[in-house]
């Protein structure tokens, strides 16, 4: 739904409301006139989710996958926190048009260095014999690598407003002079979590849910990384098909 990559200095005028906006009008071209599933995976579940407090009109169905909502979560969501603070935001958005990918993929390897220069490739080495494991990080790679790069706005706002001052939980996010209000959100909810998830621990997701006015919320938990819910085998399996039952349940 989102381009690949960003270009040219219209990057600089794009604003999470304008980026919510564009990545949710593909989607619902691509359903039935009406409403239409939105679906926000990891950073992009925030504004999936204001999206759906904004225009709750538009949204049948809300999927967040591996979601990063309640920043204010102890564990596993303080470093990401200080990290944050370490730089100035402000002056990033100022002198790039758009915050390139490999600058965001530094900034999550310093949450583990080790692990992303040491311990992953070692584990790797150590099971090349192993077909079935050797796929799947192949396909973790290819899924992590070369993503899009970032409105430097967007980035701007996520940092401040959200990662610093968790306004979305706290129903104190303004998007283009609107109220982020979370009560808003009637329509049926779907957390897609993973128990392995060293990025976004649980905690950081599921207060989410005491904030909606839905009552139709539920959570799919599989034993699985932060990217292994997109391409892992057991997300293959088990997950997807869970996924689209509930779907399909709420399709009419």
């Amino acid at each position: 739904m989102i381009p690949r990559r960003s270009t040219g200095r219209s990057g600089s005028a794009i604003t999470s409301r304008g980026f919510s906006r564009t990545a949710s009008a593909p989607s619902a071209r691509r359903t039935a006139p009406g409403r239409f599933t939105c679906w926000g995976t990891s950073t992009a579940a925030p504004l999936a989710a204001a999206y759906a407090a904004l225009f709750p009109d538009r949204v049948r169905t809300l999927v967040l996958q591996g979601p990063p909502l309640d920043f204010d979560a102890d564990e596993g969501m303080d470093l990401f926190r200080a990290l944050a603070a370490e730089h100035d935001p402000e002056q990033v958005a100022a002198a790039l048009d758009a915050v390139p990918t490999p600058l965001l993929e530094v900034a999550f390897a310093l949450r583990k260095p080790v692990e992303y220069t040491v311990t992953t490739p070692l584990r790797l080495w150590d099971r090349l014999d192993d077909d079935a494991f050797v796929e799947e990080q192949g396909r973790k790679l290819e899924w992590t690598a070369g993503g899009p790069n970032l409105p430097a706005t967007a980035y701007r706002e996520f940092v401040e407003e959200l990662l610093l001052e968790n306004r979305l939980i706290e129903s104190e996010l303004e998007l283009g002079g609107e109220r982020v209000d979370l009560s808003a959100i009637e329509m049926p909810v779907l957390l897609v979590l993973g128990e392995e998830d060293e990025f976004v621990p649980r905690e950081a997701s599921v207060p989410f849910l005491d904030g909606i006015g839905s009552d139709d919320a539920a959570i799919v938990e599989l034993p699985t990384g932060h990217v292994g819910l997109s391409v892992a085998e057991v997300a293959h399996e088990r997950g997807w098909p869970r996924i689209a039952d509930w779907l399909e349940e709420r399709s009419s």
